[in-house]
């Protein structure tokens, strides 16, 4: 047993059925889950915290960090002693989250990505990586270096490999090559879109492992709808300039015309950049022919915010499908210190959650 009480893992197996997340279709041999956040089996996070930093941080998140250097500059009240006490309350759910994800859908030899904050891609095409904890019956958990996609070659093994990554508001999007079994996963929010991330991912298939992007079957995941996250001018720009200029997006336009539009808020304009749009572009301009979407938004602010009638933050944080960096970005929760103080905190701050996203060769 990797992570978790006797106890605990006693309660995942009985109501493993429970468990929940999001599929689609793949080749035969082939497993894509995106997992839903709050499952009643899924570990209660320990410590001092408000119902807010209960309702945002509990449920199936399966990988914590936490930023303590500046979470004490925001709050010079808090000690070394506590922040280390918040650390540690948080990583220990993260562990115990990705161990009953891993036990409930049986999830073999994981191979976890580490993002990069960037979204930069690096590519780690021969499954060099660090074993992190101990072998257990499910085999080894091991973490690729920071990298934003993972590329494994054809299939030389009879043993199930997964691929896995966290995943908030961006894409998570598995391709595979249905000829020679190769496949990868591929993380891109704004920033990935706009450096093409998916596109060098088929041409490394490509020139690695001999894929013909005909052969290969793509994916594009759950991430924000266009109507819960926009940008400013400068920020569009930047967008445009990093994918290669207005021509670029222009061809984009010519084939999905609602993959930038402008959107009336307040006194300064702002943009909807359509992500699902641009990858799907990317994808079959790649030689990639066969692509899947899913129109299943992370944030979901509202139950109609794929209809772009309106944003209503009307459903409580605990009733939320998936945890997002943007529907949390501004909330605050409060840590009790040890001297019952109640000390408020950002939680964009205190590092967090991710949905749990893997593909699995069988």
């Amino acid at each position: 047993m990797l992570f978790g009480t006797g106890r605990e893992i006693a309660a995942f197996e009985q109501e493993r059925d429970e468990l929940r997340a999001q599929t689609c279709d793949l080749p035969i041999g082939f497993t894509y889950l995106y997992m839903q956040r709050n499952q009643r089996t899924a570990p209660y996070l320990e410590g001092n915290w408000d119902d807010a930093g209960l309702d945002i941080y509990d449920g199936m998140s399966p990988r914590m960090s936490y930023t303590s250097p500046g979470v004490r500059e925001a709050n010079p009240a808090l000690s070394a002693h506590e922040a280390a006490a918040i650390a540690g309350r948080l990583q220990s759910q993260g562990r115990r989250s990705l161990d009953a994800a891993r036990r409930a859908f049986d999830l073999r030899n994981v191979g976890w990505l580490e993002l990069k904050g960037e979204d930069n891609a690096t590519v780690m095409s021969t499954g060099r990586a660090r074993q992190v904890g101990q072998r257990d019956v499910r085999g080894t958990m091991r973490r690729f270096a920071r990298s934003d996609i993972a590329l494994v070659g054809p299939r030389t093994e009879s043993y199930p490999l997964t691929l896995a990554m966290g995943v908030a508001d961006c894409l998570a999007m598995p391709l595979i090559d249905t000829r020679t079994e190769a496949f990868g996963f591929v993380h891109a929010g704004r920033a990935g879109t706009a450096l093409r991330a998916v596109a060098r991912a088929v041409r490394t298939m490509a020139e690695r492992f001999g894929s013909d992007p005909n052969d290969i079957r793509a994916h594009v995941g759950e991430g924000i709808c266009t109507t819960c996250h926009t940008v400013g001018e400068k920020g569009l720009a930047q967008f445009v300039r990093t994918f290669g200029g207005k021509t670029q997006v222009d061809h984009v336009l010519s084939q999905f015309p609602s993959a930038v539009y402008e959107i009336e808020e307040g006194p300064e304009p702002r943009y909807a950049i359509n992500l699902h749009s641009f990858n799907s572009y990317l994808l079959h301009h790649s030689g990639v022919s066969e692509v899947t979407r899913t129109k299943v938004c992370t944030a979901r602010l509202s139950e109609t915010c794929l209809d772009k009638t309106g944003i209503a933050n009307d459903i409580p944080e605990a009733d939320q499908l998936f945890y997002s960096h943007e529907r949390v970005k501004d909330r605050t929760v409060q840590w009790q210190t040890a001297s019952g103080q109640w000390l408020p905190l950002q939680a964009g701050t205190l590092g967090t959650p991710r949905n749990l996203a893997t593909i699995t060769r069988r």
